[in-house]
């Protein structure tokens, strides 16, 4: 799968009629329109276009879709072009992708039994498919965009049931997400893992790279502020503070006997001399852990950022981490089973999660009434909690909903608009 968004979407004979031409918002778009005006029939053609699920293509009614990409890098434009064919034994739809307006196209022909029926070196076969959720499965999908569909139905999100329960859906992806979802928290644990093996691996090495310090450098150091961030970094490595926080206090109270003797000129012994030169040198020790502790924080950053988005939403609940990554809530001080939440809590778990797990990589978002068991207020702020977990997310919602357009009604795409200018 390559990086790119949808930039322009031409349908010949959409829904039977005429051709229409729709321009896409790199951010955000909502297609929006009155029931029969073909809202969702257009979501579900763009879904099945970038999933290539030739099943449900073949259930739309229109003879061709092109699909025009802007590229994260570079200046050409990929193309899809998708079309019903009927002038070969069994109907097939034809895909044919192309890098850049010069280079050849690769076509592939996705028929009902895989049988190659055409003698064309540059034709691939490939079966029929309808896996909403296993984009990957296509050979047509390495070209195209990685892009996450959320099918959310009213019949879906009312049932009840538990994780393991193999009839409710919603659970079921939910399951899905948290396997996903501390899978990658994992890898973060395991990125600042390394990073803290860096810094001692660092520390040992200027152990061997002794060298004379400048004695006035100590004097310009707030040593109270020296002492907590020492303290901090024992911490990371030792449970049992016993074992250092004195010696840590006794270390910097004869370090301002000694800063003080050398500020007021008075004759310095050995053990002075000592005390001033290491502090220095637990200084550059504690400069390093400080610029480690940003990285902890960038790198952390995505949960973090999850955590609090999640907590500013929930009412009467509240949600975290455990240390394994797995998601915890809690009301009253007692644990809640996800499976327990009511099915908006579900739905904005899945929404957000589904959000996180594309680690801030470019990817092109797909809903149908995202807005279905919502509160007004989780609608309103919904676009903006996906965009600020991944703004790098294209955001295509068709929804009836005003309050999940909120502020971007130039983002909106309208189906009355579309089917007027067929008629014309």
């Amino acid at each position: 799968m390559t990086a790119k968004y949808v930039d322009t979407i031409t349908v010949k004979e959409f829904l039977g009629q005429k051709d229409i031409f729709v321009k896409f918002d790199q951010s955000i778009n909502f297609i929006i329109g009155l029931n029969g005006t073909g809202k969702t029939t257009f979501i579900n053609l763009i879904r099945a276009s970038l999933h290539g699920d030739s099943r449900s293509l073949k259930e739309i009614d229109f003879s061709e879709v092109l699909i025009t990409f802007h590229p994260i890098s570079g200046k050409s434009k990929p193309t899809l072009l998708i079309r019903r064919k009927h002038d070969i034994p069994r109907a097939a739809v034809v895909y044919q992708y192309k890098a850049s307006a010069r280079s050849e196209p690769i076509e592939f022909v996705a028929t009902p039994e895989n049988r190659p029926s055409l003698h064309n070196w540059n034709l691939a076969f490939l079966p029929f498919t309808g896996d909403d959720d296993e984009q990957e499965r296509s050979p047509i999908a390495e070209f195209l965009p990685k892009t996450i569909w959320l099918p959310l139905h009213r019949g879906l999100l009312s049932q009840k049931g538990t994780i393991a329960d193999n009839k409710n859906p919603v659970d079921q992806k939910i399951s899905q997400l948290i396997t996903t979802t501390t899978k990658y928290l994992s890898s973060l644990d395991g990125i600042y893992a390394k990073k803290i093996e860096e810094f001692q691996q660092n520390y040992f090495l200027s152990l061997l790279n002794a060298t004379v310090e400048k004695l006035d450098e100590a004097s310009q150091l707030d040593l109270n502020e020296e002492q907590i961030s020492l303290e901090q970094i024992f911490r990371e490595f030792f449970k049992d503070n016993t074992k250092y926080k004195n010696s840590i206090k006794n270390h910097f109270d004869r370090a301002k006997r000694s800063i003080s003797h050398f500020s007021e000129e008075k004759p310095l012994r050995y053990n002075d001399f000592i005390a001033i030169s290491d502090t220095i040198r637990l200084h550059k020790l504690v400069e390093n852990w400080n610029d480690l502790q940003k990285d902890k924080d960038e790198t952390f950053s995505p949960k973090t950022k999850f955590s609090n988005l999640l907590n500013n939403l929930l009412v009467n609940k509240s949600f975290r981490f455990d240390e394994r990554n797995q998601p915890l809530f809690h009301a009253n001080n007692k644990k809640i089973d996800i499976a327990n939440l009511s099915s908006g809590e579900k739905q904005l778990f899945i929404m957000l999660s589904t959000s996180l797990i594309q680690e801030n990589t470019p990817f092109i978002y797909l809903a149908d009434e995202p807005e279905l068991s919502l509160h007004i207020e989780w609608q309103r702020k919904l676009v903006g909690n996906l965009r600020n977990l991944n703004p790098h997310a294209q955001i295509i919602f068709a929804t009836h909903s005003p309050d999940i357009v909120a502020g971007n009604q130039r983002q909106v795409i309208r189906m009355e608009s579309i089917i007027e200018s067929l008629r014309r």
